[in-house]
């Protein structure tokens, strides 16, 4: 994200943005929004285990 501070700008203006900026959450990944889009025709398990198989 940018933020543009301007030259000339009253402190006060300044610190609101600067507080905005900083205030906002980590949002990070929303896991649930994904939840059940992929439609597997395996079951995961076994899939992952015949992965970790194939090195064997």
């Amino acid at each position: 994200m940018v933020t543009v501070i301007k030259k000339g700008i009253p402190i006060s203006e300044m610190m609101q943005k600067l507080n905005k900026l900083v205030s906002k959450e980590n949002r990070g990944l929303q896991s649930k929004k994904y939840s059940g889009k992929i439609k597997a025709q395996i079951d995961p398990l076994s899939y992952q285990k015949n992965l970790r198989n194939e090195w064997e």
